[in-house]
């Protein structure tokens, strides 16, 4: 059989298709590093996280809310530092009803170690009550990198992944953590959306540390089985109120659930507050247009009390959540818990 030598462009081909495959072999081979580049205090006597933080020199107590779609102030700083102000023409909606929207230039502002000069900020105009904050932290801020809640601790811990895939475990502190994908989220809304399974039946649930407790909206809890009691419900009676952006106090009664299961995670016999989400807002603007938005927003809301139960890495560059429980009740009028 007669046999030809290889070309030397043939040689160069091969040559490099080696190479090629050396580089890719070895680059993934190369170690995932998880590294910390920033740490955040923050102040949990009121059970949500808050920072310190300044407007052209006046002090504010900032709430660091990974539920609310964007950074903003509110009314009472903006007016007690004179800040120049322009109708948005859009509105906040919130638990409480909606509120109207300003723009407003800000020449200095800090949230704990930021700083920042000449910015424009959204000014939310209507707040149910008089609450302990001048700002919210929201997740156009936080959720830029991959963010550790370890509330627990009084710590936000910022991290950037160097080197690892999509599908490496990054709870360094726990191989058997809890993994849970994030639902995918809009252009404009970078809050972490999980799906939770309630009494077997799949939710979409908010991971929010600007709400004190975990809650359910009552329609899902009707979904579920859980239906409010005959009589008028207790924590109404007990005068338990949720409220937010808007001017509305919206009652709240206790459920009692037999199942909540958050990925490997599962609550027995869990009990959670449940509410009308959606009825304030409705009440202010009762439009179709609005009703459609609203029935896409999670029905569930994972709050302070939950994520001080646990350790929780939301890795947005793999867009998953990372959960540990670290023990005693997970939500605020619960008894028990199973890992």
């Amino acid at each position: 059989m007669r046999m030809r030598r290889a070309t030397a462009r043939q040689c160069l081909v091969a040559v490099a298709m080696l190479v090629a495959w050396w580089w890719h072999s070895h680059a993934e081979a190369a170690p995932c590093r998880f590294v910390k580049f920033a740490t955040l205090p923050v102040d949990t006597q009121r059970v949500s996280p808050y920072i310190d933080g300044s407007v052209n020199g006046h002090p504010i107590k900032v709430l660091v809310d990974s539920g609310a779609t964007g950074t903003s102030l509110t009314r009472s700083i903006a007016e007690r530092a004179d800040l120049p102000l322009s109708h948005s023409g859009m509105v906040n909606v919130g638990v409480s009803g909606d509120s109207a929207d300003y723009n407003a230039r800000v020449k200095e502002l800090t949230f704990g170690p930021v700083h920042w000069e000449r910015v424009n900020l959204s000014v939310i105009w209507d707040l149910a009550k008089d609450m302990p904050f001048e700002a919210l932290l929201g997740a156009d801020f936080l959720f830029q990198n991959d963010i550790e809640l370890v509330l627990a601790e009084k710590q936000i811990r910022f991290f950037r992944p160097e080197g690892c895939g999509k599908t490496a475990h990054l709870a360094y502190w726990d191989a058997d953590a809890a993994v849970v994908p994030m639902l995918p989220d809009a252009p404009d809304d970078r809050r972490a959306v999980i799906q939770v399974l309630v009494n077997g039946q799949p939710l979409k649930a908010l991971i929010d540390t600007g709400a004190t407790v975990s809650s359910i909206d009552q329609a899902a809890a009707a979904k579920a089985g859980v239906a409010p009691p005959v009589s008028a419900p207790a924590a109404a009676n007990a005068g338990e109120h949720a409220v937010g952006i808007g001017t509305h106090a919206v009652p709240m009664w206790v459920g009692s659930f037999d199942r909540v299961e958050i990925g490997s995670e599962f609550i027995e016999n869990a009990k959670l507050r449940v509410m009308d989400m959606r009825g304030a807002a409705l009440k202010d603007t009762n439009t179709q247009g609005r009703a459609e938005m609203l029935a896409d927003d999670a029905p569930i809301v994972l709050g302070a009390d939950f994520l001080t139960a646990h350790r929780v890495l939301i890795a947005v560059s793999q867009r998953r959540v990372y959960l540990t429980h670290l023990g005693g009740r997970i939500f605020s009028v619960d008894e028990k818990s199973k890992p």
